[in-house]
């Protein structure tokens, strides 16, 4: 659902997806040692872990 989103990385639907997937994670007790450099990476390696 949120794959392959062109969208630009000041778009508040970064840290927004960012904060609702981190809390899908703490949720589920999954590890969050992921570091990135934007929200935007944030995002996508989030994604990663979550498939």
């Amino acid at each position: 659902m949120i794959g392959g989103y062109n969208l630009p990385a000041g778009s508040s639907f970064w840290p927004f997806t960012a904060c609702l997937m981190i809390a899908l994670m703490r949720q589920e007790n999954r590890p969050l040692d992921i570091v990135a450099p934007s929200n935007q990476e944030m995002v996508e390696a989030l994604l990663d872990r979550l498939r």
